[in-house]
């Protein structure tokens, strides 16, 4: 620290009110206006998304089903996210629970479920002295400021997304390495470091893709501060590293997805600023990482396209429009000299938000972003100005024109905001036509996710295999929709008889990972 950090340090620490409540944690749900807007749950069928899974996890043939599952869906769902939030009577952010593999594995009509935490070794270390151990995203050790101040270990929780590749799973993580899991029992095999590809510093991202033509995996890591290089890799099935290539980021931004198209890496980058004030408390252990940067509202924001290494024209492309900031993407397509990219945006946004205070959460849209790839503008146009998320479609359309694309958000007459998500909503992007599901009062949706029917020539012939957080029942359930009709409501609907949290992405394999 230099004398002026200190002496803002020292400032603070004089003269911050409430200090105690300040460098206090969380140890239950604060309180929210917004409840009192809900029609469609109650605070307390909120709550219980965010309770702790069994330490030991669960393992069951599911029989408990309502219709029948289809018998042409063979393969796994695979699904990662927080499954202990609150530690030692901790409360922490949704962020920094930690990771927790759900699987479903179906065959025949069947349904296995199996539920394993990520033996990370913050989790060991937090499990056995029973305390939170580890800063995070959102979270402060407790202690106040003798227990936080410089303390950046990484809180590798391993609990955002999940990758089945090469015969084997990897449980992500976007600030560090992934995990390695034995695709069979579950078991954590360790940090793996992708065959040394990976080096003491890089991370890896918590979205990947996946090219349909060439069957590549590509996946990118952001840099850690005070970096800015971000580095973009291309693996064949086998794990091996085909290309690597940096791109220097031009603002300070913060990407969590990008969009791949058969000649170019496409990126939205959003500008961040830093709040000074905010910083020193992040250092000084007084505030959690979260409240560090927000949207730059007086800044533009930029598409960018990498070439690939196929790629004829090997300039970097970056078109420049109005400032806003890029969470999920949809898919990006070439059209002539023209790049399209379509995903969830929002024109307001920090990195303080909060899941358990839901006025908090981010309002995002749908907007495609029209790039020419010559003169380097962006025209907008609104799809969605429902606040929907985690989009899903087709995967052999991954990088290709598309038509039909499936969201989960919040009911449309929601009062509340942009969160929970309580619709299932399909798109059709040719004729403009929205379809939609209502799941129920007291019931909440997780990612869908689009299979594709076996020997279905339709863009939409499959089913949109859908999470169900069931509140009523206390338990988790797996619905199955014929994506063509998604207005009449599950096929089936299987019940775990098991509750667990609320997550974040999920990733089909079509590897049957079940009991035989």
């Amino acid at each position: 620290l230099d004398h002026t950090f200190l002496t803002l340090w020292i400032f603070e620490i004089l003269t911050v009110d409430k200090m105690p409540t300040l460098l206090s944690t969380r140890k239950q749900m604060p309180e929210d206006s917004a409840f009192a807007k809900a029609t469609t749950f109650t605070k307390e069928q909120y709550e219980s998304l965010w309770e702790n899974h069994p330490l030991q996890g669960v393992q069951r043939w599911v029989t408990k089903v309502e219709g029948q599952i289809p018998e042409d869906i063979d393969g796994t769902l695979l699904i990662n996210g927080p499954g202990m939030l609150t530690i030692g009577g901790t409360l922490v952010h949704i962020f920094d629970g930690h990771g927790l593999i759900r699987l479903v594995a179906i065959r025949n009509g069947k349904m296995y479920f199996r539920t394993k935490f990520v033996e990370t070794k913050v989790l060991m270390e937090e499990v056995k002295a029973d305390r939170v151990l580890y800063r995070g995203f959102g979270t402060l050790k407790p202690g106040g400021i003798r227990h936080n101040a410089l303390d950046f270990k990484p809180r590798n929780v391993a609990n955002t997304s999940v990758l089945h590749w090469n015969n084997a799973l990897y449980a992500n993580w976007e600030g560090g390495f992934p995990h390695k899991l034995d695709e069979k029992t579950l078991e954590t095999v360790g940090m793996d470091d992708l065959n040394g590809v990976l080096k003491p510093k890089d991370t890896f991202t918590a979205h990947y893709r996946v090219d349909p033509d060439r069957n590549v995996l590509v996946a990118f890591g952001s840099p850690q501060p005070p970096s800015r290089v971000m580095k973009i890799y291309e693996f064949d099935t086998a794990m091996k590293l085909l290309s690597q290539k940096e791109y220097t980021l031009p603002i300070p931004t913060f990407i969590h997805d990008f969009c791949l198209t058969p000649n170019y890496y496409v990126f939205f980058l959003g500008p961040m600023t830093l709040s000074k004030r905010g910083l020193v408390k992040v250092i000084a252990g007084m505030s959690p990482f979260n409240e560090v940067a927000s949207l730059d509202k007086k800044s533009e924001s930029l598409i960018v396209a990498v070439p690939r290494p196929h790629c004829a024209d090997p300039t970097v492309k970056e078109a420049k429009f109005d400032s806003a900031f890029g969470f999920h993407m949809s898919n990006a397509y070439e059209d002539g000299r023209k790049l399209v990219l379509d995903g969830c945006v929002a024109t307001d946004y920090d990195l303080d938000f909060d899941f358990y205070r839901i006025s908090k959460m981010p309002r995002t849209q749908v907007v495609r972003h029209i790039v020419d790839l010559d003169k380097l503008t962006v025209e907008k146009k609104v799809l969605e100005d429902i606040a929907v998320d985690f989009p899903t479609l087709h995967p052999q359309l991954e990088g290709k024109k598309y038509r039909h694309v499936a969201f989960v958000g919040p009911d449309r007459k929601s009062l509340v905001g942009s969160f929970p998500f309580q619709m299932l909503t399909k798109h059709d992007l040719e004729t403009g036509q929205k379809t939609d599901w209502f799941c129920g009062i007291g019931r909440f949706l997780g990612e869908a996710i689009f299979v594709p029917r076996v020997g279905s020539t339709a863009e939409d012939d499959g089913y949109y295999i859908v999470p169900i957080f069931d509140c009523n029942t206390r338990t988790f359930k797996i619905a199955f929709f014929d994506a063509q009709h998604i207005e009449k409501g599950p096929i089936a609907e299987a019940d775990t008889e098991t509750l667990v949290p609320f997550q974040f992405h999920g990733h089909w394999s079509p590897k049957y990972l079940g009991p035989l």
